[in-house]
């Protein structure tokens, strides 16, 4: 077989590789990684047309990629940059971003996604721009003034009406929350951001992740599953379903293996409590305890501004359980709503 053979046979075998390299035990995995590497490293050898870039995008943009050629990344990103330019696609170069690592050179990596903004700029892609904003602000947790700066960015280039603007939103919110270091009192904390859409009789909501830290070893009552408000249980792209076709105080069970999640809402008001059960065992009860409503009806009323923040009953005496939500936004046909799970020491 020729190398241009070989470069197509593993073109063709790499992805398969990668996409089934975590189903294997640990030792394997690790054998298979170091497998990966060189041909990876094969590849990236054996570039030698316009072609083989082309073919080599995918699994370059794969995270597998800049683990193995470690060093040797960097020029080659430089290589493929042109290649994605070429392709016109900005999704395609976006991918290119997004898929930068920050192990071996971060202060590398960083000017890297900070050209890249510009480049977005220059292309009058606002959109993309904002999003490799995002990526730096999630990436600079040392450095608030960064962090601070290219969030505040990111709402200024986003569409209001997008769940990147939301999730931003979210993100600027609970900035507070994501740094470790500053975070003394918050010992676990998970933001996300959900997008809420009623149609008809009912509001279905999916869930965008923003960040999560834990600090501590946290009990066990901490495992409350993070979407038990509002969202419990996922369920995949249908998201979760609140009916809303009473008008009175009730509790709407849903289950799933080992536990189950009882919601009770109240019309004009929303969710007022949450109880978390397993084997028909209540083990923790979320209770709302304050509210405020802006505007909307029904048992999940939704206007810009609306408000709710429950606390867990049965927490340890040195902390604090608190989930907060609020509508941030609203899109077409949709509202967005910010999404806050912390655990925090008691005062």
């Amino acid at each position: 077989m020729t190398n241009e053979d070989d470069f197509n046979l593993l073109i063709q075998a790499l992805p398969n590789i990668l996409d089934t390299i975590s189903f294997f035990t640990p030792e394997t995995q690790r054998k298979m990684s170091e497998e990966t590497s060189d041909m990876y490293k094969f590849l990236a050898e054996h570039l030698e047309t316009e072609e083989h870039f082309q073919k080599f995008f995918e699994l370059f943009c794969n995270p597998h990629c800049y683990y193995s050629l470690k060093g040797e990344y960097y020029p080659l990103f430089d290589k493929m940059l042109a290649v994605a330019e070429k392709m016109g696609e900005p999704e395609k170069l976006f991918q290119m971003y997004r898929s930068l690592g920050f192990m071996f050179d971060k202060q590398r990596s960083m000017a890297i996604l900070e050209d890249g903004v510009q480049k977005f700029l220059s292309l009058n892609e606002n959109h993309f721009a904002g999003k490799i904003c995002i990526l730096i602000s999630s990436r600079s947790e040392s450095d608030k003034e960064k962090r601070t700066y290219y969030c505040d960015q990111a709402l200024e280039l986003f569409d209001k009406s997008t769940v990147e603007y939301a999730e931003a939103l979210t993100r600027q919110k609970y900035m507070h929350l994501t740094n470790p270091k500053e975070t003394d009192r918050f010992q676990h904390f998970n933001i996300f951001c959900t997008k809420a859409m009623r149609e008809n009789q009912t509001i279905s909501l999916s869930t965008y992740g923003v960040g999560t830290h834990c600090k501590v070893s946290y009990p066990d009552w901490a495992f409350v599953p993070v979407l038990s408000v509002y969202n419990a249980p996922w369920d995949g792209e249908q998201g979760f379903i609140i009916p809303d076709d009473k008008v009175d105080i009730r509790g709407v069970r849903y289950e799933f293996p080992k536990w189950t999640i009882e919601n009770y809402f109240e019309k004009n008001i929303g969710l007022t409590r949450c109880n978390v059960k397993k084997d028909d065992k209540t083990l923790w009860t979320f209770e709302l305890f304050d509210h405020e409503i802006k505007g909307g009806e029904g048992l999940l009323p939704l206007c810009i501004g609306n408000k709710w923040s429950y606390k867990l009953q049965s927490c340890d005496d040195w902390a604090e359980h608190v989930i907060e939500r609020e509508v941030i936004s609203a899109g077409k046909d949709c509202f967005y709503i910010s999404c806050a799970n912390y655990i925090m020491k008691q005062q």
